[in-house]
């Protein structure tokens, strides 16, 4: 599984699950390590031919939002979503699927100042990189 240190709140966002054919546990959970409590927040999200599984987390740099990569994990080809969440973990904020039809890995988020924030990741047979500019509109 992925996890991250949210060091205002003093609690880790974690994604541990596993799916099989007929069920799924588990999912992206709010974990404190004072009180060992550890809570679900979104479940595993799984069909018959596989589960989404978080492969990458990261926090965006003043801002509220957490940044989730997402493989559908099946044989054969899947697909990769992007998912903002806020700083909680507790909301899904906004969804994108970033390829489909592919063997994605080596994924990786690296957060930017400003609402920057870049995604890599290995597609089949070759790299893409991402870039992300998050706007306020307040």
């Amino acid at each position: 599984g992925i996890s991250l240190w949210l060091p205002q709140q003093q609690r880790f966002v974690e994604f541990a699950g596993s799916a099989h054919l007929l069920s799924a546990e588990g999912g992206l959970w709010l974990a404190d390590p004072a009180s060992g409590e550890r809570r679900l927040l979104h479940p595993i999200d799984a069909g018959l031919t596989g589960f989404w599984r978080g492969e990458a987390l990261a926090q965006l740099p003043g801002t509220e939002l957490l940044v989730l990569l997402e493989n559908w994990s099946t044989r054969g080809l899947g697909e990769l979503r992007l998912t903002l969440l806020s700083a909680d973990g507790e909301q899904r904020l906004y969804r994108e699927s970033l390829a489909k039809d592919c063997l994605c890995s080596d994924l990786h988020i690296e957060p930017g100042p400003n609402g920057h924030f870049a995604i890599s990741f290995y597609d089949n047979d070759h790299y893409r990189l991402l870039h992300y500019r998050l706007i306020s509109h307040r």
